[in-house]
């Protein structure tokens, strides 16, 4: 006889002790952040050294040349400009600049990604290279495109993405295809599983019957994963899918009930307390969307469909809900977005093969194809979502969990922005 899992809470005096500890906790570390706040900002300027991540040319509405830089340091992301018209360092190299940070308010501090005007931009002496920066070398040598070297480099190590691919990346609808996320972390976790499994089994039935399969390899696969996350040097995206995975992973062990909204409101707190910043981060926001409207669909049909039509429905359910959210910040809208719901199924096959066509030294094999389909366009316009139906949307996805004809209609309203092209 199976038994049901555990609940995660016992009565409504446990919830609010656990979310008022976590709100405490949360208060405590935004207010050691502030005193950091003050120490970087108390002169008014601040020395700062980082690696350029990126530096993308382009020209003022004068026509004067500049570049927009990315510099990444231990503790942030700085944007900043550079008015010149050809810049002495590259991407990858070692920098340093002098930030001013006299109008930097303590909002954009916290989110780790900031802009500041700077001066006094210098090359700094270069150290020994770390792995992913040899990868990275790697991955460019078997593409001459410059987009295909940013693609990849992008899927695989998480680096900045170019305005150029940025804008195809947006046509298509696939931007969480591109920045390595929960949707990658899964793929990962799943494949990895798959691999070492049978491998397990084989050994399991010799010499240690005793142990928990799903304990061991759960654990393996999640150290690798933590080993990916150091490599591409704790990305934000893959950072709170990690967390997530580690907290899911906890609550199966421990027999409870992992696909409820309160363990996912559990989850988002812990993260909120240990990552403050990520409050203000709206990718942070999309992938708890995400996961919320994932849960939504489970909660109303998961008994009402087979695996394969589950794999169809659920993608195209997602895609319509995240609709309303996504076109408050992004309002491009297109008839190819549409696209992303068979392209986020083949890319559950495509994510892996293009890391062993790397690996093999082939990973230009593709160029010619991935090249022409990034560019293609269809027709687009700007419908944005206003701030009263974001909220009034919100609002209605919260009592959808009650109501399933609520859940439907809620993901229905996602193709809205398609019939006012």
């Amino acid at each position: 006889m199976t038994l049901a899992p555990l609940r995660l809470f016992a009565n409504a005096k446990e919830v609010a002790v656990c979310f008022g500890v976590l709100a405490l906790l949360f208060a405590l570390h935004v207010s050691v952040i502030y005193a950091q706040y003050q120490s970087f900002t108390q002169e008014g300027r601040a020395y700062v050294e980082g690696e350029l991540l990126l530096s993308d040319a382009r020209l003022s509405k004068n026509g004067k040349p500049y570049h927009v830089l990315h510099v990444k340091t231990k503790d942030f992301t700085l944007y900043t400009v550079a008015w010149k018209e050809t810049l002495h360092v590259r991407p990858g190299e070692k920098v340093s600049v002098y930030a001013i940070t006299e109008n930097l308010g303590f909002s954009d501090f916290l989110s780790k990604r900031f802009f500041t005007p700077s001066f006094s931009l210098q090359a700094l002496r270069q150290s020994d290279e770390g792995v992913a920066k040899q990868l990275s070398y790697k991955i460019h040598a078997q593409h001459e495109s410059p987009k295909m070297q940013a693609l990849f480099s992008a899927l695989f190590l998480a680096t900045p993405v170019p305005k150029d691919l940025r804008e195809d990346v947006l046509f298509w609808g696939v931007s969480h295809l591109v920045a390595i996320s929960g949707f990658h972390l899964g793929v990962l976790l799943a494949l990895g599983y798959g691999l070492l499994r049978p491998l397990y089994r084989f050994f399991q039935n010799r010499y240690f019957p005793y142990r928990n399969a799903t304990f061991d390899l759960g654990v393996v696969m999640l150290g690798l994963a933590f080993g990916y996350l150091w490599l591409i040097d704790f990305v934000p995206s893959f950072l709170r899918a990690f967390v997530m995975a580690c907290f899911g992973f906890f609550l199966l062990m421990r027999h409870i009930k992992l696909l409820s909204f309160g363990t996912l409101a559990l989850t988002v707190g812990v993260i909120l307390v240990l990552f403050p910043h990520l409050v203000l981060h709206i990718g942070f926001w999309f992938s708890v969307f995400g996961v919320f409207y994932i849960f939504l669909y489970l909660h109303h049909f998961k008994d009402r469909f087979s695996a394969p039509m589950h794999a169809v429905l659920l993608n195209v359910w997602v895609f319509l809900a995240m609709n309303i959210p996504v076109h408050y910040w992004f309002p491009l809208t297109s008839w190819q977005q549409v696209g992303s719901i068979p392209l986020s199924i083949v890319f559950i096959g495509f994510y892996p093969l293009s890391a062993a066509l790397h690996v093999m030294g082939l990973g230009g094999a593709l160029d010619g194809v991935l090249e022409p389909f990034l560019a293609w366009r269809m027709e687009g316009a700007e419908v944005p979502t206003p701030l009263w139906a974001l909220v009034g949307y919100l609002g209605l996805s919260v009592l959808a969990i009650r109501w399933r004809f609520l859940a439907v209609g809620i993901v229905l309203l996602g193709g809205v922005p398609f019939l006012l092209l």
